[in-house]
């Protein structure tokens, strides 16, 4: 007698159960397992290598690095000016202190179409943080205040440079980092079952990263929110900057360094891949950051503290690492400067090269029209912009003014290690390298920026005739269903 589908149904459910109950089990059984490795992985490293790693990245005991402030760098192109010229009437409009100075916008209005003026903005913290402050803001309070001066590089490109002291309590911080163990942490890496180990070094280097971005990702905001430009307006890019870092006995940079010590490439500089030094700052290095983006290392002024504070003998500043910023920010102005001119060139040049790529992959029937529309939109400011850049990295006038040179005279020197010659030392300055620099890049961007133009030009015509052609098409199949009503209604009567 066969057996009807009802009776069949309760052992099928019973399977199903039984094969979902054995796939969970697995499944719970294998996170179980997972976990025990990386547990099981963390210690082992925990034992073996956790305690070297440690003593090799930790800084001699004699020694301490201090943070006392950094840069931040900002341009303004022809696309930025209005909102450069409503930030300094705001500005002016702030709390004015005892060196108030009035006129800022109207002083950029004038000098915009010029070659090598310069403004001292002013200083400005939060209220009764600091007297020499002109302006009242609101500043983080991690900072003690704000230095802010203004350059006319050429006609056309304003350049902003920023000077953050970081308040006293915090100058330590990196040295802090540095004081601090690590114990190494495995990660998973998804479904595949393996795991990624996260050394105390790694780990050191990743914290450092974090203090850092934070300091500089503070600074940024305020320049965000009081004086934007081109590098705040991009999400996408960091405006430059420059750290000042001093240290009591060791310097950062040193082509010998002891076996089992780690600490400056842990801080980011143990490969240095630039060194420069300057008869007029004895005892200062400026250093080019290292290939590895981990710690967040940017160029940097490095030197002993008490070599550093000798800089300020006779120069009516005080005795402290305050007087010491407002030295390097006088003397390095026009360089910083100069380095921000060729940053953003660089930025410029990324940005029309991402434009570019992307009007090559348009997205659907529609996508172009909008994508042109967008594009459109976004290129015809930035477009005169470099025309200004391009004109501004060929003005001979503007890359050799004399004043641009008066301020110390930075050099390569020779870096070494073991017996080979990686950098050899050489006379040419910083200064003359930038302006090699700017010219060539300037020639990139001016031809990126015609480029872009024209394919932007090609591609509104393509669209055009598109168009056209389906409008065509519309206007005879409409005819053809005029015709056939025609008929239709025709037979009918």
């Amino acid at each position: 007698m066969p057996t009807s589908k009802s009776s069949q149904d309760p052992p099928r459910r019973i399977d199903r159960a039984k094969t979902l109950y054995r796939n969970l089990r697995w499944h719970f059984r294998q996170r179980l397992r997972r976990r025990a490795r990386l547990r099981e992985s963390e210690r082992w490293h925990r034992e073996h290598g956790d305690d070297e790693d440690n003593a090799a990245t930790m800084m001699p005991a004699h020694e301490s690095i201090e943070w006392p402030g950094f840069w931040i760098g900002e341009i303004y192109a022809p696309s930025q000016a209005p909102l450069l010229v409503q930030s300094l009437e705001k500005l002016e409009g702030a709390d004015a202190g005892l060196l108030h100075v009035e006129g800022l916008a109207d002083w950029v209005r004038e000098v915009r179409g010029g070659t090598g003026a310069y403004l001292n903005v002013g200083s400005f913290a939060q209220p009764g943080r600091f007297i020499g402050a002109n302006h009242s803001v609101d500043l983080p309070r991690e900072f003690s205040y704000v230095s802010v001066t203004l350059r006319q590089f050429a006609p056309g490109v304003s350049v902003v440079i920023a000077q953050f002291t970081i308040d006293d309590p915090h100058q330590s911080t990196l040295s802090e980092v540095m004081a601090q163990s690590f114990a190494t942490k495995a990660t998973p890496l998804g479904r595949s079952g393996g795991y990624r180990i996260h050394s105390p070094e790694r780990r050191k280097e990743d914290r450092l990263g974090e203090v850092r971005d934070h300091y500089r990702g503070m600074a940024r905001d305020w320049i965000k929110e009081q004086i934007p430009g081109f590098f705040s307006m991009q999400p996408h890019l960091a405006s430059p900057a420059w750290d000042v870092l001093l240290t009591q006995r060791d310097l950062l940079v040193q082509d010998e360094h002891s076996p089992g010590e780690r600490w400056r490439e842990t801080l980011g500089f143990g490969n240095v891949f630039s060194r420069w030094t300057s008869d007029d700052l004895p005892g200062l290095h400026m250093l080019e950051r290292s290939s590895s983006d981990r710690g967040s290392p940017v160029p940097s002024v490095t030197g002993l503290k008490h070599d550093a504070l000798r800089l300020l003998e006779g120069e009516h500043r005080g005795d402290d690492v305050h007087g010491l910023l407002s030295l390097l920010d006088d003397a390095l102005g026009n360089l910083l400067s100069a380095w921000t001119f060729q940053l953003g060139l660089v930025a410029y040049e990324q940005q029309f090269t991402a434009i570019r790529d992307e009007m090559v992959n348009p997205s659907g029937w529609r996508g172009p029209a909008r994508q042109l529309k967008r594009l459109r939109k976004e290129v015809m400011p930035l477009a005169f912009d470099l025309q200004t850049m391009e004109a501004a990295s060929a003005n001979d006038h503007a890359l050799a003014m004399r004043m641009r040179y008066e301020g110390p005279d930075f050099c390569a020197t020779e870096i070494v290690r073991g017996e080979k010659v990686i950098r050899p030392a050489s006379d040419r300055s910083l200064l003359m390298a930038m302006r090699s620099d700017i010219e060539r890049r300037g020639q990139t961007v001016g031809a990126l920026s015609r480029q872009v133009a024209e394919s932007l030009r090609v591609q509104g015509e393509l669209i055009l005739a598109r168009t056209n052609v389906r409008l065509q098409w519309f206007v005879a199949i409409l005819t053809a269903l005029v015709g056939v009503a025609g008929i239709y209604a025709a037979l009918s009567a």
